[in-house]
């Protein structure tokens, strides 16, 4: 409804983090699902762990860029040559957290969490959210 409104930008909202994907075949960028949030901050607070810690570590112009992988993407994702301070730091695969070696099999729907320096963001969007949008359109 937003897009057809013209919104600049649209946030969706979705309870089962299951159709994230979904999300990112239709060029939904910003998505967020609530209980996976709570989930995650709940059980890294019983852990010790301090996700405002977390944000604090990444800045300047660091940024995480997080991509959900499709078909057309898991033969060459493994051996794409990224862009300079660019790096694949670690996956989840049916929301089980990985971190990948150099002969990692990627598989449909991992969603991929890459660090990066902010000026990658364009390539990256392009790259990824890009294709997955091309190939939502068909």
């Amino acid at each position: 409804m937003g897009r057809s409104l013209d919104f600049k930008r649209v946030i969706t909202k979705i309870e089962d983090s299951e159709f994230k994907h979904i999300c990112v075949e239709l060029g939904l960028k910003d998505t967020i699902a609530p209980g996976q949030t709570i989930g995650r901050y709940l059980a890294d607070m019983i852990e010790g762990q301090d996700l405002l810690e977390l944000s604090a570590m990444i800045k300047d112009e660091a940024k995480v860029f997080s991509l959900i992988t499709h078909p057309e993407l898991e033969d060459v994702i493994g051996s794409l040559e990224l862009p300079d301070q660019c790096r694949i730091i670690c996956l989840y695969r049916n929301g089980k957290f990985k971190i990948p070696d150099s002969d990692f099999d990627f598989r449909t729907n991992d969603e991929v969490v890459v660090l990066t320096h902010s000026r990658n963001l364009g390539w990256l969007n392009d790259r990824f959210v890009g294709q997955s949008e091309r190939k939502g359109a068909r």
